[in-house]
């Protein structure tokens, strides 16, 4: 299980760093920043979704449905905070993209740590 957590750092690295180019490519580019925040809730829930969506299967393989509820709220929670916080740095002063960047992997590998747990 210790060996788990500490692999575990690697999936944050690729989730977040896959929410700054969408960030930067996709939501900072909008002008509007009401339609900017949307976009962000918007994007945030679908790559919640689709991480829920990939670990349905093992959970219904081990019948541990009432365990899927935690594991959907709180990354979909995390995927959504985390987004909110890295676009809301980013505009104020687009630099901040980057520290945000770290304390988003931290924010998620520390939420993977307690999954595991």
């Amino acid at each position: 299980l210790f060996f788990e957590k500490e692999l575990s750092l690697w999936p944050a690295v690729a989730e977040e760093s896959a929410k700054v180019l969408l960030i930067f490519f996709l939501i900072l580019p909008i002008r509007c920043f009401s339609c900017r925040l949307w976009t962000t809730l918007f994007v945030g829930v679908v790559l919640a979704f689709s991480e829920n969506i990939f670990y349905l299967p093992g959970f219904i393989a081990q019948n541990n449905l009432s365990s899927y509820f935690w594991r959907f709220t709180s990354p979909t929670l995390m995927h959504i905070f985390t987004m909110f916080f890295m676009v809301l740095m980013a505009s104020w002063r687009r630099y901040l993209l980057w520290p945000a960047f770290l304390l988003a992997i931290a924010i998620h590998y520390y939420h993977n740590f307690l999954v595991l747990s």
